[in-house]
């Protein structure tokens, strides 16, 4: 069940210092919070924390780490990958997405290509904590 929470919210993120700054200069690195609609039609919260180490997810925010990963930045396109956590992707089922900023606040990742069923099947809209 847990799966069907993150996959979509899995679409991302990033590890690396490559991803402190976008190409409009704004910093991604920080905590941001957003949510998704769960299978049974009501919002889902989550905080995902992005460092020059990698992401963190934390679907329900409910304190516990959820799904780590790492990204790798080029071209204006971010490159991501699961490491840890219960029902995520293998490694090597990398994802690429885009990310727009609104502003220093808000921030908007789009799939381009993602090996990882389920993951990324609608935008991911953030906002900094």
């Amino acid at each position: 069940m847990k799966k069907l929470f993150f996959l979509p919210l899995l679409l991302l993120f990033f590890c690396g210092s490559a991803f402190a700054q976008d190409n409009a200069g704004g910093s991604i690195v920080g905590k941001w919070s957003g949510e998704f609609t769960g299978p049974d039609g009501k919002p889902v919260p989550y905080t995902m924390t992005i460092t020059d180490a990698g992401y963190e997810f934390d679907i329900g925010n409910d304190g516990r780490l959820d799904v780590q990963g790492a990204y790798v930045v080029k071209d204006g396109q971010v490159t991501v990958w699961d490491t840890m956590g219960e029902n995520i992707c293998p490694t090597e089922q990398k994802g690429v997405y885009t990310y727009v900023f609104d502003g220093n606040d808000r921030i908007t990742f789009t799939k381009v290509s993602d090996e990882c069923p389920g993951r990324g099947a609608e935008p991911l809209r953030l906002k900094r904590m």
